[in-house]
């Protein structure tokens, strides 16, 4: 396409709207970055959230994809998509809420996607979350976060930023920081920065999964009260007469906070109230 992405957005009379939680990326050096950072192989099925004025989108298409889903609930970006899909034949384009889209409806005879996408960051934690439960449809994401949610999701035990979205996310990922990007880069600006980072499935991902409803249960414990002890919210948790063989089996400091606990241990937690059948915990 012979065609800037601001002059493809101005073609169609195109302007952010703050509901959706809209800014514009009309650096297409940047879009190409972020694409080649996704690392996909060739011929890969992607899926793009949110795709706005094409940008990101364009960049996957000449980068090489096998065929790329774009999802876009804002009815104003149709012609302008339909537009790019007339020079790419393998865009498909589904008008509809992320949040309303499996991955397992899309994965298609590859059975897995790719995400890559700029995500709205009124809805990025809650995508984040309701794809990590389908994780056995998802091959890689690539995900550009605001910068305060990326840290989140990469903090380490003992840091303030640390929380139920770091514990989550990196039980069932390898996450990497991939870089930051300025929010200037975007039309209007946000007030934060943003940071993109890719997520690989770990390979032992099957067993955490089957533990996600303990992991959710026992995090909300945790960090609902985050400055309090151990021993003042794991006793909600565990029944009286398991106590003793918690300790024993577990052999946590009770002066311990929930941001001083690793994710292995708060897996060691669930697995023991799975164990034990204690369906308190869901």
């Amino acid at each position: 396409m012979q065609i800037t992405i601001k002059e493809l957005a101005d073609a169609h009379n195109i302007r952010a709207l703050k509901q959706y939680g809209q800014n514009f990326l009309f650096d297409s050096s940047l879009c190409v970055k972020i694409a080649k950072a996704a690392a996909l192989p060739a011929n890969a099925r992607v899926v793009e959230v949110g795709p706005g004025v094409a940008g990101l989108t364009i960049a996957l298409l000449q980068g090489g994809v096998g065929h790329l889903i774009v999802i876009e609930k804002d009815k104003r970006f149709l012609p302008l998509l339909q537009q790019v899909q007339s020079y790419y034949p393998n865009l498909e384009i589904i008008m509809r809420d992320a949040q309303d889209c499996k991955m397992e409806d899309l994965s298609g005879d590859d059975r897995q996607v790719h995400i890559v996408s700029n995500l709205p960051y009124n809805i990025g934690t809650k995508l984040l979350i309701g794809w990590a439960k389908e994780i056995d449809y998802i091959a890689t994401m690539t995900l550009m976060f605001q910068k305060e949610v990326g840290q989140r999701i990469v903090a380490e035990a003992h840091s303030k930023e640390y929380g139920r979205l770091s514990v989550i996310a990196q039980l069932l990922f390898d996450v990497k920081k991939l870089f930051d990007i300025k929010s200037t880069a975007f039309t209007p600006a946000p007030k934060v920065d943003s940071v993109l980072l890719r997520f690989v499935p770990k390979k032992d991902y099957a067993e955490i999964l089957n533990l996600i409803p303990f992991i959710e249960f026992v995090t909300h414990k945790a960090f609902a009260q985050r400055r309090k002890m151990l021993g003042a919210w794991i006793k909600r948790i565990i029944p009286r007469e398991l106590m003793d063989e918690f300790a024993s089996q577990i052999g946590l400091d009770m002066t311990l906070r929930a941001e001083n606990l690793t994710p292995a241990t708060y897996m060691q937690i669930a697995r023991f109230l799975q164990w034990h059948d204690c369906s308190c915990a869901v």
